[in-house]
């Protein structure tokens, strides 16, 4: 059996003709043109159901890709919290009376279909950002004369330069 590949064009002198292994294609170069290689011509060699199957994890890494490129450039979604504060007795509004009807209205039942409705979206306010206080000290005596002793690992004003044992404490007492 022919490895698949371009071989001398019988129909075109000094062309070639791509033959896939089993049949010859429409594939040609023109003559004085280099023999075509690379990857298409390797591809070209696959079978046709691995041809099918690489174009098709083609096409799912691009919609995986244009996917993540939309959920990377839309707004996160947000939630409103609404706090409503209930009324003490104090201040509630003092109740009246209403008069009622002297004969009860009656009307013949119907039947109405509401439209659907969606919820709003829920939207939340991003909590509070607490900033911390940024404390730098020259060394341990400018921190006491600050009023600042004991600083623990991960609290403002600790640097490693301070902590001379590396205990995590800071400007020991």
């Amino acid at each position: 059996m022919t490895d698949p590949g371009f071989y001398p064009d019988t129909e075109n002198e000094g062309g070639q003709r791509y033959f896939d292994g089993e049949n010859w294609t429409d594939d040609r170069t023109p003559p004085g043109q280099p023999e075509k290689s690379g990857l298409w011509q390797s591809f070209r060699a696959w079978p046709m159901w691995a041809q099918v199957l690489s174009w098709v994890g083609v096409g799912v890494v691009a919609l995986a890709v244009i996917g993540g490129i939309g959920q990377a450039v839309a707004p996160p979604e947000q939630e409103v919290v609404v706090v409503v504060e209930e009324e003490s007795e104090a201040t509630a509004p003092e109740a009246t009376a209403v008069p009622t009807p002297a004969a009860p209205v009656t009307t013949a039942p119907t039947t109405t279909t509401a439209p659907p409705t969606t919820a709003p979206p829920v939207v939340t306010a991003a909590p509070p950002v607490a900033t911390e206080k940024v404390l730098v000290f020259a060394n341990c005596t400018d921190a006491k004369s600050q009023g600042y002793s004991n600083i623990l690992r991960g609290e403002p004003g600790y640097a490693s330069k301070l902590d001379r044992d590396n205990d995590g404490i800071a400007c020991e007492t």
